[in-house]
């Protein structure tokens, strides 16, 4: 059995030292027969299978555990964040006694939301947080409501 081990594995491209150790550790330390062992080839590196799913023995390497990760659940964990770190969202923002409504957009390059208040055309401004946001947000709408107002915004709706 172990000679058609050591076969496989020159086979599958390691050189013979790193059988000769691997086969050399699973000789002094396996707690099973060989026969009942999973290995695995990668490189020059051979990996014994424990009962424990989530650990591996590298064989090649005086018996250091590997401890296997399974990173789907970390990638779908992610994906929910960035997900949820994209969307656009929407604060009400009280200036000079009235409520709008701002849209922030996620900048996922640079960080930070871009804003706009589509109730006031052009009012855009940014930040860098949801806190600092609505902070911006109001400044940039008592900075609009002061520049609309000398250019006859409020003039217009008096005059009819």
């Amino acid at each position: 059995m172990a000679l058609r081990v050591v076969a496989r594995l020159l086979d599958a491209g390691l050189s013979l030292q790193a059988v000769r150790r691997a086969v050399e550790y699973l000789q002094t330390h396996r707690e099973r027969p060989l026969t009942t062992l999973g290995l695995i080839a990668k490189g020059n590196r051979v990996f014994a299978l424990t009962e424990d799913a989530t650990k591996m023995i590298e064989a090649t390497a005086q018996g250091q555990v590997v401890i296997a990760i399974d990173v789907e659940p970390i990638v779908k964990h992610l994906q929910a964040d960035v997900t949820e770190l994209s969307a656009v969202r929407k604060i009400d923002v009280r200036a000079r006694g009235r409520a709008y409504q701002a849209v922030l957009t996620p900048d996922l390059e640079a960080g930070g939301y871009a804003i706009e208040v589509p109730e006031l055309p052009g009012c855009i401004t940014e930040a860098d947080t949801l806190p600092e946001a609505r902070r911006m947000a109001r400044e940039a709408i008592e900075a609009w409501l002061d520049v609309a107002v000398p250019n006859g915004v409020r003039r217009r709706a008096h005059a009819r």
